[in-house]
């Protein structure tokens, strides 16, 4: 289950794929997004007014 109790078959039912391929797709993103949440939690304690920022702008 997604964000607003969305599921992938909702995700998928009107692009014409496979609601497994939207739930290989989130896992992969949720995979290369993990390793960079503990720098991005380290930076919003640090300074939360930059927080949102991108980090190449650093």
């Amino acid at each position: 289950m997604l964000r607003c109790d969305q599921r992938p078959g909702d995700l998928a039912g009107g692009n014409g794929i496979h609601r497994t391929t939207v739930s290989r797709w989130v896992r992969e993103v949720v995979g290369l997004l993990a390793p960079a949440s503990r720098a991005w939690t380290a930076r919003s304690r640090r300074s939360p007014e930059r927080a949102a920022a991108p980090c190449c702008y650093y």
